[in-house]
């Protein structure tokens, strides 16, 4: 049952994590997408979690959601009345999969930009003069054309995100009781903490 639950808390990172990555990151590109001084700076600033390890990072935002002195956990914990983010099994897992999501999204940004600024200017000059709306000309050209480099990113992320071990350890634990215990984690406590290294392997 627990090996289980590790798999469906996985699957629940993998598929919150990657999607919220790609929505942010797709709306960030088209966003950068001309080649401006100010777009340039904004894109290096948001490149910055990327250079933080995810042991760091999870370490990092374990204290700023922090129940009793964190930055954003005292105040969001009064408001909403519990006892931390990372404390109930209701928002464990959000705030692992938005913390996740804050450190790798620059990445998936920078995947879509580097695509976006590869493709061919003729066909959108042609589509603008035809009068094409923004959404229409995103949805029948940017999208379709753009979308080697979405599956690109998309894997390169899946396979990252079901690789997860670092954030978990750093803010949770697992915790609280199995919430956001995911498969490496439940892995490592088999082998590493119950010493049951036979289950371990097999997992």
């Amino acid at each position: 049952a627990s090996s289980r639950t590790a798999l469906v808390n996985t699957l629940v990172f993998v598929v919150g994590a990657v999607g919220i990555e790609f929505l942010v990151g797709m709306g960030l590109a088209l966003l950068l997408w001309r080649d401006t001084r100010l777009n340039q700076i904004a894109a290096a600033l948001l490149l910055v979690p990327i250079a933080l390890t995810p042991l760091v990072a999870g370490l990092v935002w374990r204290a700023i959601l922090n129940a009793d002195f964190g930055v954003l956990g005292y105040h969001i914990t009064r408001l909403l009345g519990i006892r931390g983010l990372t404390a109930e099994p209701a928002t464990a897992m959000l705030s692992v999969i938005l913390v996740d999501a804050w450190q790798w999204t620059p990445l998936v940004m920078l995947i879509l930009l580097a695509g976006l600024k590869a493709l061919p200017i003729q066909p959108f000059e042609a589509a603008r003069v035809d009068g094409g709306s923004s959404w229409a000309i995103f949805r029948n050209l940017t999208l379709p054309m753009l979308t080697p480099t979405i599956l690109l990113a998309l894997l390169i992320r899946t396979m990252d995100a079901f690789r997860v071990f670092d954030a978990i350890f750093a803010m949770t634990q697992g915790g609280p009781g199995l919430s956001t215990t995911v498969l490496n984690f439940y892995i490592y406590k088999q082998g590493l903490v119950f010493f049951d290294m036979g289950y371990a392997a097999s997992l």
